[in-house]
């Protein structure tokens, strides 16, 4: 697969307004953790996703459509510190939010810095997306930051704290696993969307 046709939609600040006509795909991640290169390197757009060397510049759903067949939709990061209770809470709320009620929603991309390594909070969202029953995979992004021996050190670490789930290495630099990504992406994209069978399967982050 090739993302030939991305174009931003629109920042929309509440699950309720998304548009319900294509599948989504969540890109989940700590603040300044790559989301937005990682968007502009699948679709081959240098600026398509505003990037930024301040944490906790994405205070909005961003979604972008990929190819007239699906959306990904770039979520707030967690985690960043310099933010006011008040908003790290409000952050908090529009991400489980989305994850929650996203009708459309697919699968879910949890980037984790590669050469930072896996944190409490990327567990914390992994047990989320489970408690959710949303598919997810990990995205091991700025792999390109480790020597060869530490890059597969660092790929053994996060596959032994989450056995149970697919990692794939990344590069915005290199282009390590562009190709693997989006041939993922667009298999799950087509899968048939979740089906809620009782308000308890509705979770917060609040409650992991």
């Amino acid at each position: 697969m090739n993302a030939k046709n991305a174009a931003f939609v629109k920042s929309y600040t509440s699950a309720s307004s998304l548009p319900e006509d294509l599948p989504q795909v969540a890109c989940l991640g700590r603040s300044n953790v790559g989301k937005s290169s990682l968007i502009n390197t699948l679709t081959g757009q240098k600026n398509l996703a505003r990037t930024s060397s301040t944490p906790g510049r994405t205070q909005l759903i961003n979604l972008f459509k990929i190819d007239n067949s699906f959306y990904l939709a770039d979520l707030p990061g967690y985690g960043f510190a310099q933010l006011s209770k008040k908003e790290r809470g409000r952050l908090e709320d529009l991400v489980y939010e989305y994850l929650n009620e996203a009708k459309n929603l697919r699968w879910a991309l949890v980037i984790i810095d590669a050469f930072v390594g896996p944190t409490d909070l990327d567990e914390e969202t992994v047990a989320f997306l489970e408690s959710a029953r949303i598919p997810h995979i990990i995205v091991a992004n700025k792999i390109d930051q480790l020597s060869r021996t530490a890059q597969i050190q660092r790929y053994d670490e996060i596959k032994s704290r989450f056995p149970a789930v697919q990692v794939v290495p990344f590069s915005s630099v290199t282009g390590l696993g562009k190709q693997q990504l989006l041939t993922l992406i667009q298999e799950k994209a087509t899968q048939r969307p979740r089906t809620w069978t009782s308000d308890q399967e509705c979770v917060s982050l609040k409650a992991i």
